[in-house]
C-alpha cells in the first residue's frame, strides 16, 4: 500500500508541475501577444497625432483666406 501511495504521490507532483509549465507557456504567448498589441496601438496614436497635426495645419489655412 506504500508503494501505491508513493506512486500517486509522484503522479501528482509531475501533473502539478505539468500544468505550472502549461501556464506558464501561456502566459508567455500572453505576454507577446499583449507586446504586439501594445505596439499596434502606439503606432495608431502616431497616425492618430499625425492626422490631428494636419487637421490643424488645414484649419489654420482656412482661417487665413
Amino acid at each position: 500500500m506504500q508503494i501505491f501511495s508513493k506512486e500517486l504521490l509522484e503522479m501528482d507532483r509531475n501533473t502539478v508541475k505539468l500544468m505550472i509549465d502549461e501556464m506558464q507557456e501561456e502566459i508567455k504567448n500572453k505576454e507577446k501577444t499583449i507586446l504586439a498589441q501594445a505596439r499596434i496601438i502606439e503606432s495608431q496614436n502616431n497616425n492618430v497625432e499625425s492626422l490631428m497635426n494636419r487637421i490643424a495645419e488645414l484649419e489654420r489655412e482656412l482661417s487665413q483666406k
